[in-house]
């Protein structure tokens, strides 16, 4: 649903659980890897006996109408509640219909004031509900909704704790810097003054580079003609972002892939290096002990 692109989940190789419906709606910068308007590779194993039919989320579950987001102060809690677990759900067929909602309450502020609400009580007890509601939050471009990306953004990042890390993340640090790049993407939507500088200094200063990334993507995505002013904030060996390519929703393999060859061009040490010509024998190995039987309980 959203505009602004979402480089923190897919382009930055961070581990998230992202409910499908929330990806397909609320997403519009996908880095598949294949284009939809692609035939499939022809398949050299066994035929099938009939075709693929649709999926069993979709024959199984009819799509549920879009719930009233402009509603009066009193109901408006529980109006974001209803849209947020819609937004959870829904399919890429209603996402403009979703879109629709949301710019009808861009100027009720306690609608803006509840999401804000539903996002600080997700944080730390539902990834996937806070991201939605992020998501609905950004595409909301209200002052009020500003006020609550900005605080969230600057919520104290946790210190690297030694001996928290799962393969090399610390899941806290990855969680919040996951959702703050989230509500960055949203404040570099959002169009106001005091939006844009609030990107700017998240670029130059925040301490994750998660989020760091997600801001530049996201300034380039919604000011592409200031480039030059976004080079002046970003970090020195944080450069080659400005470069990334990203793909959108409906572009094609070819013209990604021309975009990914260009970038490499200009950056050919990240290029992967050539395979080695020739097999190279496997090393013998030493013959399995044999153990015995079992231990007898």
């Amino acid at each position: 649903m959203t505009r602004f692109r979402t480089p923190t989940l897919c382009r930055i190789g961070t581990p998230t659980l992202c409910r499908i419906g929330a990806a397909l709606l609320l997403s519009v910068s996908l880095l598949a890897c294949s284009s939809p308007g692609q035939p499939a590779p022809e398949s050299t194993g066994p035929g099938t006996q009939q075709a693929a039919e649709k999926s069993p989320s979709v024959v199984n579950r009819p799509a549920a109408p879009v719930p009233a987001l402009n509603v009066p102060a009193g109901d408006a809690s529980t109006a974001v509640e209803k849209f947020i677990d819609w937004a959870a759900e829904s399919r890429l067929s209603q996402r403009e219909e979703g879109r629709a909602a949301i710019v009808a309450a861009r100027t009720n502020d306690a609608v803006a004031q509840a999401l804000v609400d539903a996002v600080f009580a997700a944080q730390k007890t539902d990834h996937s509900r806070a991201l939605v509601a992020l998501s609905i939050l950004g595409e909301l471009r209200n002052p009020v909704g500003e006020q609550g990306l900005t605080r969230f953004v600057n919520l104290p990042f946790p210190q690297d704790s030694k001996g928290s890390d799962f393969e090399g993340e610390d899941p806290e640090q990855t969680a919040l810097g996951t959702l703050q790049a989230k509500a960055a993407e949203g404040l570099a939507y959002m169009g106001s003054e005091s939006s844009r500088q609030q990107v700017l200094t998240l670029v130059a200063k925040h301490p994750s580079r998660i989020v760091r990334a997600a801001a530049i993507a996201a300034f380039l995505y919604n000011y592409p003609d200031s480039r030059e002013l976004l080079r002046r904030y970003v970090q020195p060996d944080e450069l080659i972002f400005l470069d990334r390519p990203g793909r959108d929703i409906g572009e094609s393999g070819e013209s990604f892939n021309a975009e990914l060859a260009v970038y490499l061009k200009l950056h050919p040490e990240l290029a992967a290096p050539a395979p080695a010509s020739g097999e190279e024998e496997a090393p013998d190995l030493p013959d399995p002990v044999d153990a015995g039987p079992p231990p007898a309980y």
